[in-house]
């Protein structure tokens, strides 16, 4: 009985202590995901500043969308994507839910499945994965690679856009 109610309290105690303080890799987690969001916002506001400040800019990113039975694979750097951020005239939307956070030290990855909206209207789904790497100024985008999926998509959980 003495060793069941020990194990109970230690394992309350571990418990409460998770809850009490956050972990070096919570606030990782929590960093990273920040890191893309910030870009996403960047990306509906056509923001550069946050845009620059998302990514590291020797990083590019690359989609990927089936047609037919080959693979369309087109590879764009950053500084393209802030150039298009500098062009305005963006009316994007693109949400992620149930991410998943992979991390080693300085490097991350993020897996999520997105949907993407343009002018308020239902564009595609995919999955978005990110590498991070952790700088001396913070996470940053290294690279991104995403599916681009017009038909097939389940309902996002989010439900529709915010107006849409």
């Amino acid at each position: 009985m003495v060793r069941k109610t020990s194990f109970a309290c230690l394992a309350l105690a571990t418990i409460f202590s998770v809850w009490a303080t956050p972990t070096q890799a919570q606030e990782d987690r929590e960093a990273i995901l920040a890191k893309v969001q910030q870009f996403f916002d960047a990306l509906a506001d056509s923001d550069t500043t946050a845009g620059r400040e998302a990514v590291l800019l020797d990083g590019q990113y690359f989609r990927l969308r089936e047609e037919g039975d080959s693979l369309a694979l087109s590879r764009t750097p950053h500084t393209e994507f802030l150039r298009s951020l500098a062009a305005g005239g963006n009316d994007f939307l693109e949400r992620m839910w149930e991410p998943m956070v992979l991390q080693h030290g300085r490097m991350a990855v993020v897996w999520t499945p997105y949907d993407f909206h343009r002018a308020g209207e239902f564009s595609h789904c995919g999955v978005d994965v990110f590498n991070l790497i952790r700088t001396d100024a913070g996470w940053r985008i290294a690279g991104i690679m995403y599916t681009v999926e017009p038909t097939g998509c389940a309902p996002s959980p989010l439900g529709p856009p915010r107006g849409g």
